[in-house]
């Protein structure tokens, strides 16, 4: 059954289209006096190039399948390319694809003077949550956001089976769990409860979880959390052995330590990582990797945050980074690391 919402991230608004196939998404949609430029990433044209011709109109621009698609090289072909070719107008801009098409698209089309509309079809959970942020980055030549855009589409389609259940892995649990963490505590104990190690990430997919995301990620602080943590990452010495994912899910998890450090909530922390571990979630750090240097690296503005209140609250207290409250956080860190614990949390 075909589900149609308006979503509205502050003042923005798109209308999100979701539960069938592509094609039936896209089926009433016409294309009358319209040139259609689609991005995307090789996977999907090679996929999808035949099936989607939009009456003829489709023209396609064809990018790699790095996720980190969205930098400054990319984005400077991609307005090139539609320099040359808007002469035509109207036209409809389709970013198809992962989270860096989605960043890719979104961007050009928020800063571009040249007329058009556009629609993004995210191809997993993780490029979907990236739309519903509101927001579009692109990265600098160390993967870091350089630049970044408050904006949502016209229009928003997802398609549960552009990505196959065989591919999921922890990663894409990534934005379900921060919202989870900040939002919603018994969303954390159903994940928990559906994917209790790595290998069932493998037999079942991520659609029942489709409605917590569209209406957590609405929210306003939820999708920033852990971004102060992650930028640090980026400048910190020999921040660039961890990977990119790495840094963010380390981003939400010093977060969240350090919200437990100054607000004092009760969480079974210990157990979450011994299931984060399970998962397969990349935790432990490289050994060329302090995080002396990275603590450091917080303190020098001694920002003020917003501090969850309570796990799955919603609620935030602004509070200033202190060496007390960091380095309480990055001990805790280290303990919950090693060891974990050995039984089941709720």
């Amino acid at each position: 059954m075909m589900m149609e919402q308006r979503y509205q991230k502050g003042t923005a608004t798109a209308l999100l289209r979701y539960g069938q196939t592509l094609p039936v998404l896209l089926k009433d949609q016409h294309f009358d006096d319209v040139r259609v430029y689609i991005v995307t990433n090789q996977r999907f044209y090679d996929r999808l190039s035949t099936q989607m011709t939009f009456e003829g109109k489709a023209r396609w621009y064809v990018c790699g399948n790095d996720p980190h698609i969205n930098q400054f090289n990319e984005l400077r072909e991609f307005i090139r390319y539609m320099q040359e070719e808007t002469r035509y107008e109207p036209f409809l801009l389709i970013g198809l694809g992962n989270i860096g098409i989605m960043h890719l698209a979104n961007f050009f089309h928020t800063l571009s003077t040249m007329k058009g509309s556009l629609w993004l079809i995210p191809s997993n959970m993780r490029a979907l949550a990236q739309v519903l942020s509101g927001t579009a980055v692109i990265e600098g030549p160390l993967g870091e956001p350089a630049l970044q855009v408050a904006t949502l589409p016209q229009q928003v389609f997802f398609d549960t089976t552009l990505q196959q259940s065989a591919r999921f892995t922890a990663n894409d649990l990534l934005p379900l769990i921060r919202l989870g963490l900040t939002g919603d505590h018994a969303l954390i104990q159903t994940l928990y409860k559906n994917y209790p190690k790595q290998e069932a990430l493998l037999g079942k997919g991520l659609t029942p979880f489709l409605e917590p995301l569209i209406r957590l990620s609405s929210l306003d602080e939820l999708e920033n959390f852990g971004q102060p943590f992650t930028q640090a990452f980026y400048q910190t010495a020999n921040g660039q052995y961890l990977a990119d994912e790495q840094k963010q899910w380390l981003g939400i998890l010093f977060h969240f330590i350090w919200a437990q450090v100054v607000n004092d909530f009760t969480f079974q922390t210990g157990n979450f990582f011994t299931w984060l571990k399970r998962l397969g979630v990349p935790l432990d750090l490289p050994n060329q990797f302090l995080l002396s240097d990275y603590g450091v690296t917080l303190l020098q503005n001694r920002d003020w945050l917003p501090a969850l209140s309570e796990i799955g609250s919603n609620r935030f207290q602004r509070q200033q980074l202190t060496e007390t409250t960091v380095f309480e956080m990055i001990a805790r860190f280290q303990h919950y690391l090693p060891e974990g614990a050995q039984h089941e949390f709720q």
